[in-house]
């Protein structure tokens, strides 16, 4: 807004002021009136003209005094048109003041006015409306302007390649270039113009001599003469400027050209200088041919300025200089306009991405984000954030952050890491934290946090905050659920390993009374009934060793053990386990161990056995006449110092049904689910190897076919064993003439039949057995006797096994017995205590309930290792 219309403003309130004051004094208010520096109307309620000023005549291109205005409509003095509508009738029937209204018009010369009119009602002593008032200001200039310089900024912006309607006027201010037109003109006494290059005048002439402007311009073939003159001294030139005489006339002139971007967009012309080669004679015959007055011309002939031919040439070249640096000027104008309006897009843009910015966040309920500037000063504060921390966003703005969430304990932390953040750079964590409401209570949140450069080149710094109240309640249900979990789950744990106890050690009793019974030479009939009870009581030791190790396993508790073995005496031992099952059900075996594979092996030879003899046992079952092929066999591997083994179990069986091959790896399951089912088991075996195969790391799969069979194949991988230099040929289980004679042997149980049965069964086996009832008694029995072996139960009153044996194993008194071979007899027989019972120094172990010929094999070994 410009100074006139910043004072129009002031005057016009001051006029609205006294519009609205009832008229009791008219010399007042027609003083007032003449005072007024901006055209103004006022109008009865008729909206006849009842007085106006000079400024309304002038701005109105109406001709005469004043006083011929009066009594006219408003409308045919505004509009020059008495039917036009005006909105005086509007004012002046509401009673309403209307201000800054467009208004419209043309001059009564036709020209278009841009005017802007504040309208206001005028009132009697009575307060009742007597007319209205308008007051004008003329926008007309400013409106061109601002158009023009949007066309001006269009055209500079435009793309240099497309410079197809760009004028000259738009690279430059026609009134400096006029100034500088004029300067140059006067100072080198030649007559100057700058033209379209078709030769359409842009600015005004400078200098022109009355021959050409008022004579030979004048008549018609004279002006087209000179514009087709004009037009050829306006050529693009990079050599110089173009010097020739006039088409019209013959005097001399010259022209330089003035490009944008290689676009030729104006000429510069000077010239209407003579020198010796005109004369009169020549000017008499060019006034014959363009219809001029003879002698008019010679005399106008004789003003013109005489120059000789180098000074002309001089003052061209000074011109062609000029004309190259407003080519380079005008270049530059539109890198600068290009440059001023990419920033002001980008501006834009910013404000645009900003405003999205804060119109998301502030309308985001989960996320709580601040703005700190420089000095953690709040800037930013979103509805989130009101919601979270309790402070209104008109209390946030202006506080430090320090002041207003972050704990007493926490804030000098939180300083030092914005500072490196700012100064060095130093991302800040992303992170839980514990922060403080308003009330000063504690609210954990996941803050993020990011530093951004302002375009003003300051330093802000946001933060994204997460509210986790609701979060941490969950987390923490989850965690009692998982803690409940885990507690049931090892209660259950323990609820099976005590019941597997309290089951085993009673069995281990029948089991063995029955084979000590099995040795007293019954009768045919006797040994049938023996041998009837000794099969049921060991489906019911494997069943119950299933469950247990199934529950092991899918509660997580079963651990890796990795030892050297002897895959050759492991594969062996499966033959010789099935031996005798292969032989009742009329079967062949056939067993393929490949010659590639490493005899000695890492791994856990354990869980191997175990998968083994659960696919063997169960081809063994579900094949009634054929045979049962096992194939170990070596496959590359990318690890080194390790291989991997395939393994297959093959049989020529009833098969599984495609629908149910995913069914029997689960526990409880079988094939034939009815009360008729013609095979006996619980369906744990195949569960069993499934989740063993896992926690190995290994795969299996299972191809079959009703009425042809079942190939089970398993992969797994095993690492090489150290050479060594002992003999690693592996001992086949002992048989009973395998254990050295004599030997001493402390037992020490706590379950008088199960005593009773290993002692019996020692005894018939060439040993001594010394009893003790449990870990205290057995001390006392090894302080005061010399023992070759000691069979250890675990759980047992006063003191339990595994006491008893880190006692003898650390003891000073039993320094020199500390070596003593002790195995493990218990009825804990869950996978992982064997395990166990060997970290607390035990050399071997049997589980309850145990046949006569693994109690061998375990006395073998550990006195084996001992000699």
């Amino acid at each position: 807004m410009s100074d006139s219309e910043k004072s129009s403003r002031r005057i016009e309130s001051q006029i609205d002021s006294f519009a609205q004051t009832p008229i009791h004094d008219k010399g007042l208010f027609q003083i007032v009136l003449n005072c007024l520096p901006m055209p103004y109307l006022l109008v009865d309620t008729q909206e006849r003209v009842l007085q106006t000023n000079q400024a309304c005549l002038d701005m109105l291109k109406i001709d005469g005094p004043v006083e011929s205005c009066y009594g006219k409509s408003l409308s045919e003095v505004f509009y020059n048109d008495p039917s036009h509508q005006t909105v005086v009738g509007r004012s002046i029937q509401e009673n309403k003041i209307f201000r800054d209204i467009e208004v419209p018009t043309r001059d009564h010369h036709g020209t278009e006015l841009h005017i802007v009119a504040n309208v206001f009602p005028l009132y009697d002593l009575n307060k009742d409306c007597i007319g209205g008032m308008c007051i004008y200001v003329d926008t007309t200039e400013r409106k061109r302007t601002e158009e023009a310089l949007e066309r001006r900024m269009v055209a500079l912006t435009r793309p240099l390649e497309d410079t197809e309607g760009i004028q000259f006027e738009d690279m430059f201010n026609l009134a400096d270039i006029q100034r500088l037109q004029d300067e140059f003109a006067n100072a080198t006494r030649v007559a100057s113009i700058i033209t379209r290059p078709d030769g359409t005048p842009i600015t005004n002439p400078s200098n022109f001599c009355r021959l050409c402007s008022d004579i030979i311009r004048k008549t018609e073939k004279g002006q087209a003469n000179c514009f087709r003159s004009d037009a050829m001294l306006g050529q693009l030139s990079v050599s110089g400027p173009t010097i020739r005489p006039c088409m019209s006339g013959g005097l001399w002139d010259a022209g330089a050209g003035i490009s944008v971007g290689g676009r030729h967009i104006a000429n510069w012309l000077i010239g209407q200088v003579r020198d010796a080669s005109q004369n009169e004679k020549q000017m008499r015959d060019y006034a014959k041919r363009i219809g001029a007055d003879e002698d008019e011309v010679v005399e106008a002939f004789r003003e013109v300025p005489s120059m000789t031919p180098e000074r002309f040439r001089q003052i061209a070249q000074v011109l062609f200089t000029l004309t190259k640096q407003l080519s380079s000027m005008a270049y530059q104008n539109i890198q600068q306009a290009r440059f001023i309006s990419d920033r002001k897009q980008a501006e834009n843009a910013i404000k645009l991405s900003e405003a999205r910015f804060k119109k998301l966040f502030d309308n985001v309920d989960s996320v709580a984000v601040q703005g700190y500037d420089r000095d953690r000063k709040v800037i930013y504060w979103n509805n989130a954030s009101e919601k979270i921390y309790g402070y209104k966003k008109n209390e946030a703005i202006g506080v430090h952050l320090e002041d207003l969430i972050i704990p007493p304990d926490m804030r000098p932390h939180v300083i030092e890491a914005i500072r490196q953040y700012a100064e060095e750079g130093k991302p800040i964590p992303a992170g839980e934290l514990h922060l403080i409401r308003k009330d000063g209570t504690s609210v954990p949140v996941y803050s993020s946090h990011v530093m951004q450069t302002t375009g003003h080149g300051d330093l802000e710094l946001f933060c994204l905050d997460i509210d986790l109240t609701e979060l941490d309640a969950v987390k923490q249900e989850l965690i009692s659920a998982k803690d409940k979990a885990e507690a049931s789950n090892k209660a259950k744990s323990e609820f099976l390993a005590n019941m597997s106890h309290e089951i085993r050690t009673p069995l281990n009793g029948i089991l063995g009374m029955l084979q000590l019974l099995e040795k007293t030479e019954p009768s045919d009939e006797q040994k049938e009934y023996l041998l009837g009870a000794i099969k049921s009581s060991k489906r019911l030791t494997r069943l119950l060793s299933d469950i247990l190790d199934l529950s092991k396993i899918e509660a997580k508790q079963t651990i890796i053990d990795e030892v050297e073995f002897d895959i050759e005496e492991m594969t062996q031992s499966i033959c010789d386990v099935f031996l005798l099952s292969i032989k009742e059900h009329g079967l062949i075996l056939n067993v393929a161990l490949d010659k590639k594979i490493p005899r000695r092996l890492v791994g856990d030879e354990t869980r191997l056995r175990q998968i083994l003899f659960n696919i063997v046992g169960n081809a063994i079952k579900f094949t009634p006449e054929g045979s049962i092929s096992v194939e170990i066999s070596l496959l590359p591997c990318p690890v080194e110092q390790s291989c991997r083994i395939f393994i297959s179990v093959s049989d020529t069986g009833i098969g599984i049904p495609d629908d149910r091959q995913k069914d029997i790896l689960e526990p409880f399951t079988q094939v034939d689910g009815s009360y008729v089912r013609s095979k006996q088991g619980a369906g744990l075996g195949l569960a069993i190897v499934k989740r063993l195969v896992s926690l190995l790391g290994g795969s299996l799969c299972i191809d079959s076919e009703i009425g042809k069979g079942t190939t089970f194949y398993v992969v797994l991988q095993f690492k090489f064993a150290t050479p060594t230099s002992t003999d690693n040929e592996c001992l086949k289980p002992m048989t009973e003439n395998g254990i050295p004679p004599g030997l001493n042997i402390l037992v020490v149980e706590d379950e008088q039949i199960n005593r009773t049965v290993a002692c019996k069964t020692l005894n018939k086996l060439g040993c001594k057995t010394t009893m003790a009832i449990d870990g205290k008694n057995a001390l006392a029995n090894l302080a005061k006797s010399d023992f070759d072996l000691i069979l250890m139960d675990i759980q047992m009153p006063v003191m339990d096994g595994v006491a008893a044996t880190k006692a003898i194993r650390s003891a000073p008194e039993f320094v020199s017995k500390s070596n003593i071979p002790i195995i493990a007899m218990t009825a804990h027989a869950m996978l992982g205590d064997r395990e166990t019972f060997l970290e607390a120094g035990m050399d071997d172990y049997v589980s309850k309930p145990f046949s006569k010929q693994e109690l061998i094999d375990a006395i073998a070994r550990v006195t084996m290792k001992k000699s």
